[in-house]
């Protein structure tokens, strides 16, 4: 589109006998120009939620608005960066054109993109469950119709708990009156798996949600989301556990080596510890650490087997186990190495789940995960832990960790959840280091 401005600003005999005298702008200028002018239109998509991955936003407006609001952010930038960044200036003549060139050009592909959404769509509706709670309101999400095509199935509210299924749906609704325990329960069912939850009207406010004002239709609703992290955020975050995790690789490479070797010269092969643990949606994934108990005495078929299955249960129904909690905690643990201590102290027998984090069965802050027997005895509200991807630390890690009970580190870590964001893990990391190098 910049090329063609420029070209047709060259063209200085478009009109027959008259020749225009243009000042020169330089080209490397104008490619800058055009660089940043697309950067910008890309962060104002994303502010206003243009790109959503899930959902059905009001597109056409959001269109409309970030075009209008990336026209006057490259009017701001020409003149304010004229004679500055922009030596030669950049002319009002390109800016025009490119204005109103995109402008028909992105309408087409509006155009275009509307044309896709309605054929995808048609081929695969969105399946929308409505639970009511009275007769009178099976009809009400009728005048909110947000899909032009979706299959909608009503359920009244005294058949919800015979309807277990709730995973098979994109899009469930709640119409009418509940208690806070009734959203609770039915959104506690469908947190793990990122489905679109409403409400109409709300009656009040769950505990570890994220309520976030919407409209279907002509009713107003609020959209109930576990985080606060969601849509591109949620690929921004991947991005981010995966470059950071190659760089935590590639610079701790050497640590991991050194403390192989001191792994090996205190008992024998091999150095990695493998376990089953509780990842999201309460899946189970292979979890990684440098082994940190004597291979025989190490629980799992692949190490001490049945005998150290017996062991381990011994030890956590004896005063040893100073923890009575979910979790157990064993004072003087006779089963651990001599290098045992170090690691625990300075978490360095963390490391292998970095490879955790790239594979993407782990998250760089998230909740610690644990293994199955222990997720056993947790209570209802403890499986909330599993709306998102486990974590090397976490709020529990950096603000009390040992020190804490299992519900108290539950709440920590469910406030990560609601809160969370880049930042924020930026934040826990940061913290985490210090933690590390004090000892605790």
């Amino acid at each position: 589109m910049f090329r063609g401005a420029y070209w047709l600003r060259l063209r200085t005999d478009l009109i027959p006998g008259m020749h225009i005298r243009i000042p020169p702008i330089v080209v490397n200028e104008l490619r800058l120009f055009g660089s940043l002018a697309i950067v910008v239109l890309v962060i104002l998509g994303l502010y206003n939620g243009l790109y959503k991955l899930r959902g059905v936003p009001r597109y056409r407006n959001l269109f409309v608005k970030t075009r209008g609001q990336r026209f006057a952010a490259i009017i701001f930038m020409a003149y304010l960066g004229s004679g500055f960044i922009f030596s030669g200036g950049i002319s009002r003549w390109i800016i025009l054109v490119v204005g109103i060139g995109s402008l028909f050009v992105l309408s087409l592909f509006d155009i275009a993109r509307n044309y896709c959404i309605g054929r995808i769509s048609a081929t695969h509706p969105v399946r929308v469950l409505c639970i009511y709670w009275k007769d009178s309101q099976q009809d009400t999400i009728d005048r909110a119709l947000l899909y032009k095509n979706y299959y909608l199935t009503r359920l009244p509210a005294s058949q919800r708990r015979g309807h277990e299924d709730y995973w098979s749906y994109d899009v469930i609704i709640m119409v009418g009156d509940y208690t806070d325990e009734q959203l609770q329960d039915a959104f506690d069912q469908v947190r793990l798996w990122h489905q679109e939850f409403y409400h109409v009207p709300t009656s009040g406010f769950l505990e570890d949600v994220v309520y976030e004002p919407t409209a279907l239709g002509s009713l107003h609703a609020f959209r109930l989301t576990p985080t606060r992290l969601d849509d591109w955020a949620v690929v921004f975050k991947r991005i981010f556990d995966i470059v950071w995790s190659i760089c935590g690789i590639i610079l701790l490479s050497p640590v991991m080596l050194l403390v192989m070797i001191a792994i090996m010269i205190d008992s024998p092969w091999p150095v990695i510890y493998r376990q089953q643990r509780v990842g999201r949606q309460g899946k189970l994934f292979t979890f990684l650490k440098f082994r940190s108990m004597y291979t025989h005495l190490s629980t799992g078929a692949d190490y001490g087997g049945d005998e150290a299955e017996q062991i381990e249960s011994d030890l956590d129904s004896s005063d040893a186990n100073t923890r009575d909690d979910i979790l157990s905690k064993i004072d003087n643990d006779p089963r651990v190495t001599r290098v045992w201590r170090f690691l625990r102290r300075t978490s360095l027998d963390e490391l292998p789940q970095l490879f955790c984090v790239l594979r993407g069965t782990m998250s760089l802050v998230g909740p610690r995960p644990h293994l199955p027997r222990e997720v056993a005895k947790y209570e209802n509200w403890h499986t909330r832990l599993f709306a998102i991807k486990p974590g090397i630390t976490g709020y529990a890690q950096i603000f009390g960790r040992d020190a804490l009970s299992f519900d108290e580190e539950a709440e920590l870590d469910l406030e990560y959840i609601q809160d969370r964001s880049l930042w924020l893990d930026v934040y826990a990391i940061i913290k985490t280091v210090g933690v590390v190098f004090k000892g605790r």
